[in-house]
């Protein structure tokens, strides 16, 4: 694998990594093993379900999918499966990240994220490949001013623990359901669901699981009635959803019974579940509350060149035509956090206490389907905490006391 630099401008920078062909089909032979590896899981979640609904209701035809299901998963090899051309492509570049990374650390210059990444060439002859990394930059010397006010602190309300405690007793099917004739975010509905060759019947799901599992989003679910309604998915697909009922939920009173009964970080009365509450999440909402402000305010105060490399980048990133006011301050905060991620050495080790009580009462109010792991959410949490911690050594954050 080898690395050709070529600086674009004073703001864009590309690496031409050129893969001979012997290497391009050792990667892409790794890639396909990975994508034979999903696709196997895939089915056998499928068959696992019809399975289920064979066994729980003597269904024939969920029986024939069962065994249609198995013995396609029986005969699958790398042999027989038609890859898609856009995952072997993302595969590849995601296969040469690491060796990315580290040739990058060897520039004198500090990458702007995020990157956009082409291929020339073609994946399935024997000749060699070309992965272009593009991206935009600014100098590791740059100078960084700061703010002289504070972060903004989040004043954590009444209405807010009412709002998270309903949310932590729908999750634990503590309510009674009646039906309504126009939907809400927080409805239930039964309904058939029909995208291309994808048909379903008699589904009951609440609008944020609609939501998540058919990507159709959750604005064009509310206000509906009992009919057929014509909508778009988030890949611009056309999905027909047949509404049979519609349901919202009664959350009961709550009583130290019902605490018990949650069981969070053995809280054992409505008093003490309430505050746990209020602890915990005055914490999270103060944080991305300090960091956002302070890197609001940074925006304004910091001027980096962006020209045209740049702004056409973003555009083909993010998709629009235009760089609105709002799209300008993001690119000015992606710069600045780069910067801080780049030159700082920040550790989040005393911040492992509160992530853990942070994880426990977000899946309180979250279903099983949306989980994930602890570590998968340290990871995807640990940037606002790095920054709120690099914040709070420059003196820079108001800070809301936590209490265990």
């Amino acid at each position: 694998m080898k690395f050709i630099d070529k600086k674009i401008s004073d703001t864009y920078f590309q690496i031409y990594i050129l893969i001979d062909s012997k290497e391009k089909k050792n990667i892409i032979n790794l890639v396909k093993n990975d994508l034979l590896v999903f696709e196997k899981e895939q089915l056998q979640e499928q068959m696992n379900l019809y399975k289920s609904i064979s066994k729980n209701t003597n269904s024939e035809q969920s029986l024939e999918k069962y065994n249609k299901i198995k013995k396609d998963l029986d005969n699958l090899n790398i042999n027989n499966v038609s890859f898609n051309k856009e995952d072997l492509e993302n595969g590849l570049c995601d296969h040469i990240l690491k060796d990315i990374i580290m040739h990058l650390e060897e520039l004198d210059i500090i990458q702007v994220l995020v990157q956009d990444t082409s291929i020339i060439g073609s994946l399935t002859d024997n000749n060699p490949l070309t992965v272009v990394y593009s991206f935009c930059y600014i100098p590791k010397d740059i100078k960084i001013k700061y703010p002289i006010q504070k972060g903004n602190a989040y004043l954590f309300t009444t209405k807010d623990i009412d709002m998270i405690q309903t949310e932590m007793l729908i999750a634990n099917k503590l309510y009674k359901k009646h039906k309504v004739i126009y939907s809400t975010e927080f409805s239930d509905l039964l309904f058939s669901y029909m995208c291309e060759d994808d048909m379903r019947f008699d589904l009951y799901m609440d609008i944020s699981e609609i939501e998540s599992k058919f990507q159709i989003d959750r604005n064009d679910l509310v206000g509906l009635q009992r009919n057929k309604y014509l909508l778009k998915n988030k890949d611009n697909q056309n999905c027909i959803i047949s509404i049979k009922e519609i349901y919202d939920k009664d959350v009961y009173d709550i009583t130290d019974e019902i605490v018990k009964k949650i069981n969070y970080l053995n809280t054992k009365t409505v008093k003490e579940l309430r505050k746990k509450i209020d602890d915990v999440f005055s914490f999270i909402y103060n944080i991305n509350s300090n960091v956002m402000s302070i890197l609001q305010n940074m925006a304004k105060i910091n001027n980096f060149k962006i020209d045209n490399y740049v702004t056409e980048h973003y555009k083909k990133i993010m998709e629009v035509d235009e760089i609105t006011d709002q799209i300008y301050e993001d690119i000015k905060i992606s710069y600045i956090t780069s910067y801080i991620f780049a030159t700082s050495d920040i550790t989040i080790d005393e911040y492992f206490f509160y992530l853990e009580q942070e994880y426990k009462l977000l899946y309180q109010v979250k279903k099983p389907e949306d989980e994930m792991t602890f570590d998968e959410y340290v990871n995807m949490k640990a940037p606002y905490y790095a920054l709120y911690e690099f914040f709070r050594q420059k003196n820079l954050v108001t800070e809301r006391s936590y209490n265990e």
